[in-house]
């Protein structure tokens, strides 16, 4: 049986990760959106060896369509929020937004090098390791399978699409039920979301994705 984690203020990680990034760029102090509380902030730990199974696992569902990386994120994370949390484990979202007056985030498609993508948000699933080898305090590791080919460390993750594109972004910890950016704030799964999720999914499944520029 998983026992749950309450990310309180207590936990150094909480500083350091869950917060929200006023636009203006890193080392701003952590600063909690208003319409969620740290109590809200509940996630399973799971181990690393976990954290790696559970990214197999899922980059092999045939209904998510990780190869879109275009469009239809916010789809891609409920559907494996969902999936965890049959199984056991209550993840987080994360999302990064780019400054929209001065940003747009641009990525390159892991399935077509020469294919690049831009975004002025993307959301993904966050789980939280803890006892890791080499590691004295629990991380927060990122299950996007558009994006890596292993979960990795979501400060990998918020370098990979902030910090080499400059500009100003924020990035946001929210609970699992959170879907599009800038929705508001619910504490349980949303029949309207869900559906939207089928749709979305269904739709992209077998697509390939859209380029915003080659290199």
């Amino acid at each position: 049986m998983h026992c749950f984690v309450r990310l309180l203020a207590g936990l150094s990680l909480i500083h350091a990760m869950v917060s929200s990034l006023a636009f203006g760029g890193p080392g701003d102090p952590p600063v909690l959106p208003p319409h969620f509380t740290r109590a809200d902030l509940i996630a399973t730990p799971i181990s690393i060896e976990d954290a790696q199974s559970w990214y197999a696992e899922l980059a092999t569902q045939q209904d998510i369509p990780y190869q879109f990386v275009f469009d239809g994120c916010y789809a891609r994370a409920e559907k494996i929020a969902q999936i965890l949390e049959q199984n056991g484990i209550i993840a987080l979202k994360l999302f990064i937004e780019a400054d929209p007056e001065t940003t747009q985030f641009k990525v390159r498609d892991r399935f077509d090098p020469s294919c690049y993508v831009q975004w002025i948000y993307h959301v993904t699933v966050a789980v939280l390791v803890q006892n890791e080898p080499g590691y004295r305090e629990p991380r927060l590791m990122v299950i996007d399978p558009s994006l890596f080919g292993e979960a990795v460390d979501a400060n990998v993750w918020i370098n990979e699409i902030g910090y080499t594109n400059g500009g100003n972004f924020k990035a946001t910890y929210q609970p699992r039920f959170a879907y599009k950016n800038r929705e508001p704030f619910y504490s349980d799964w949303q029949p309207q979301d869900l559906m939207d999720m089928d749709q979305v999914n269904h739709a992209n499944v077998g697509k390939p994705s859209q380029c915003n520029s080659r290199q």
